[in-house]
Order: structure tokens, then sequence, then C-alpha cells
């Protein structure tokens, strides 16, 4: 290539070990959150890019009540049947331009359909903070905010209904000096898997702030506090969830489309890390306005979880962006044995209220084997109960989920 900001002598490639290149992403502008950073390019002086993706291949089995929890692909009778799928299969490529613009630009290709994830650009240091334009998702939810390649259980909670995820809009976000306390704030318009979205309704205002009580140790020892909240003006609101798993899983918990003339979200999280032994919960509720001559409704739900490294680890938490991150064993299978975690999680989601019923809670089992910081098994036993309207029924599941990113 001729182009002078593309040269030979501009180029560095990072090796899969991490240790190829002496040029580095700022941490700030190359988006902690997502890629690893294995593969890094330096075009510029100020120009970056790195390429991320990640791909997690499930395998389940269940028994249960068939018409409640049916998974079947053909549709012709209700049955739960073992099967696989790639539960997310995505590449993304990330920098930045010029120190102080960055950008991310992610999809989901696991479907059969091409999903937009982050795709959004930056603009840092501005007088409020981080202002962020495009598609990713809002301020709502520890559970939520943390990547589904760092969660301790191969599903978020049942509890996660209620958090907006990804949608399009406007975000600013900050952190103290210490970065003891952060905030973000945004404006979202509901969009869909392609980031597409229209009507004059449908737009949302979302906050989120966190502290940590304490941070010892090189976050050995770690206490997070949080709430959100969330005003949304849609013409509908809808609340479902599977039980812990997907794998083809009916919704069986699910409010319908209520018309409502706006809805509340409230969330309250929390989280203890002492060495090898964390805590996680969070309460999240709903409240409902309905449309004119319909009724309003309000909705619950919460978790709560612990965790303990069998080989000394510890959940590694992130004071930036209030969230954890990468669990980085002692020592990766092959020098050692990599890391394993035993965890416990009781959930639970109330939409028995207004012109919904039904109830679900769910208690997971589940072990985790770190071969290394980027590769991982999981195995999760799950046990679902789901009430409505004199209809009580069960499924246990046993999934395992063989993880890689890079």
């Amino acid at each position: 290539m001729n182009a002078p900001w593309f040269t030979a002598s501009t180029l560095a490639l990072a090796g899969l070990a991490g240790t190829g290149g002496d040029e580095k992403l700022p941490a700030a502008a190359s988006g902690e959150e997502s890629g690893s950073g294995l593969i890094s390019l330096k075009l510029a002086d100020e120009v970056t890019m790195k390429f991320f993706g990640r791909l997690f291949i499930d395998w389940g089995w269940f028994d249960g009540d068939e018409a409640t929890y049916n998974n079947d692909t053909d549709g012709t009778t209700p049955s739960l049947e073992a099967g696989t799928e790639f539960r997310a299969a995505r590449m993304g490529v990330e920098g930045t331009l010029y120190e102080k613009t960055g950008y991310k630009v992610e999809f989901d290709f696991a479907n059969g359909v091409t999903e937009a994830k982050d795709v959004f650009v930056t603009v840092k240091d501005t007088a409020a903070g981080e202002v962020r334009i495009g598609h990713f998702k809002e301020p709502f939810s520890l559970e939520q905010l943390t990547s589904s390649r760092f969660i301790s259980f191969v599903e978020r909670s049942v509890a996660d209904a209620f958090a907006p995820g990804r949608n399009s809009g406007f975000q600013v976000s900050d952190a103290n000096g210490s970065q003891s306390m952060t905030w973000a704030a945004g404006l979202f318009k509901t969009t869909d898997d392609q980031a597409k979205g229209f009507g004059d309704s449908e737009m949302s205002a979302t906050a989120r702030v966190t502290g940590t009580g304490w941070y010892e140790g090189e976050g050995t020892d770690v206490l997070h506090l949080g709430a959100a909240v969330s005003y949304r003006k849609d013409d509908e609101s809808r609340f479902r969830s599977r039980p812990e798993v997907k794998l083809g899983l009916n919704r069986p918990a699910d409010t319908g489309a209520i018309a409502a003339d706006d809805t509340m979200l409230l969330g309250l999280e929390t989280a203890w890390v002492k060495g090898r032994f964390s805590a996680q919960a969070e309460y999240q509720m709903a409240s409902v306005s309905a449309a004119s001559g319909g009724t309003d409704g309000d909705f619950a739900g919460y978790y709560a979880f612990v965790s303990w490294f069998l080989t000394g680890e510890h959940r590694n938490y992130k004071k930036s962006t209030g969230a954890f991150d990468r669990v980085k064993p002692t020592e990766n299978f092959g020098a050692g044995r990599g890391a394993v975690e035993l965890l416990a999680r009781y959930s639970s989601l109330d939409l028995d209220d207004g012109p919904s019923t039904g109830e679900m809670n769910d208690v997971t089992l589940g072990a985790n084997w770190y071969l290394n910081p980027n590769s991982r098994v999981m195995l999760n036993l799950v046990h679902s109960e789901y009430e409505e309207s004199g209809v009580d029924d069960e499924l246990d599941a046993l999934v395992v989920r063989f993880q890689v990113d890079w």
C-alpha cells in the first residue's frame, strides 16, 4: 500500500500471546469492555485498530413440561429436545482516530441473520465526559453491562427481562478521579436487531450511578453499589423471559404487549468480592402506566448468587466501568490447571399484576473452568418453576458451553 497512513514502518501486529508489538491501544480509547486486544494494528501515529470476536458453542439436555418450555423447532408437537447451537459468533473492530475520537463496530452472525451489537463512535475528554453516539447498551443493570464473555453463568438471570439492552442513542459518561464513582446518562430510541427504529414515540431516558464502598488489595476486596432508572415513552411495553437457558426454549413468563402511555424502570445492584469468594445481587422493577382504557401493571424481579474459586483467583472488578471484567488464572492450562469456579444462583421474576399473570423462579448451579484468560468451559444445572393461573410446571436442564474470545 502506498497510502502514507498505512506503511510498513507504522504497522504493528500483536502476537497471540499479547507480547508482539510495542504499541498498545490507550485503555480509555480502545473500549475496555470489548475485545481483548490480542490482534492490534497501529495504522499511523494517531490511528489504531483492534480486531476482536467471540464464539460460544452451547449443548443442552432437558426434562420437564413440554407444553410450557417447548423447544421443538418444526412447530408440530410440543417437545423438549436435546440440542446444540452457536449462542454467539461475533466479529468486530474498534480503535481510535487522533486521540479524542473512538469507534467500535461489532456484528453477531450466530442466528443466521446479521445482528448489530455495539456500533458507535465516541468523543473523549469533553467538558461533560465521554460522549457516545450510536447503538449500544443503555446504562442499566450490573448483570447486563457485564459482557457476556465475563458473566458468571451461561445466561443472565430471569430478572434481566427488565434490562433495556442495546438501543440507538446518545450517552454521556464519566468517573471521578479515583474512579470510586461512575455515572452515565443518555437518550435512546428503541430499535430492532439491525439498529433500525421509526416512529414519533419509543424514546427513553436512562441513567446509572455506581460507587465502590471500598476497593482494596488490587481488587481482591471490593464492595460495589449502584442504581439505575429509565423513563420510557413507548406505545407498548412487554417483559418476558426464558428459564436461564436458551437453546430454542419458549419464554413462558410473558406479559404480552401492553398498550402503554409510559413505563418507569428502577434497578438496584450490589456486589462484594472478598478474595476467592464473591456475591452479587440485583432488584429490578417496572411500573407500566397503561394507555387510556387499559390496566396499569407493576412487575419485579431479583437474583442473588455466590461464587467461590477453588484455585484461589478472584472475580475482576473494573472501577472505570462499574462492571466485572476478565478472570485471569494464576496458571494457564498447560503450564498449570487453569482456574476453577463454583457458583449458585437463585432468581425470581414476578409478572403477576394488572393485565398479566405468571411467576418464574430458577435455581442454577454452575462450574466454570478457565483454561486461560480467553477460553473457558461452563456447566450449568438449571431447575425452573413456572406458575400461572393454576399451571405449575417445571424444567430441569443441563447446559455446557465452550467459549473463546480474542
